[in-house]
């Protein structure tokens, strides 16, 4: 999921925020790769995937004790990303604001049932990582922790 819908709503987001010039084109298929993602994601959380339970997952019990609600919070997302590619073509700020509110269906579903893993040392006024080898998560952190000049 990461792979389809990071780099789409990363180029999304770009184009709304002018760091990438708009292109209805692009943004529409952005969308339409987004929309193909709901239909194949909620089939990826077998009872037992939990944060936790197996080894990068973050999925929270949530997902298992209300399942409809995983659903029809999948489905959103299916209808606002078709909303979103529909308005690329209507241009840039109908787009903007069909993205929009795609994004906080993203933002619904992530609060209710993502569990991001924060280390300490992200939280830490140093932001020095607590030992010689964090995990595939901190390495960009830490490069970039390491080469600033708080270190």
């Amino acid at each position: 999921m990461k792979d389809i819908v990071g780099p789409a709503a990363k180029l999304g987001g770009k184009m709304v925020k002018g760091v990438k010039s708009f292109d209805a084109e692009a943004a529409a298929e952005a969308m339409n790769d987004i929309n193909g993602v709901p239909d194949k994601y909620v089939k990826l959380f077998p009872k037992g995937t939990e944060h936790g339970a197996i080894a990068d997952s973050e999925a929270k019990p949530a997902i298992w004790e209300d399942f409809p609600k995983f659903e029809t919070t999948a489905n959103k997302l299916k209808d606002a990303s078709a909303k979103a590619a529909s308005a690329a073509a209507e241009g840039e700020a109908a787009f903007a604001a069909a993205f929009k509110d795609m994004t906080s269906v993203c933002k619904d579903c992530h609060e209710s049932f993502r569990e991001k893993e924060v280390h300490a040392w992200q939280r830490s006024e140093s932001r020095r990582p607590p030992c010689a080898e964090p995990c595939w998560r901190c390495l960009p952190l830490r490069s970039r922790a390491l080469s600033s000049s708080i270190c």
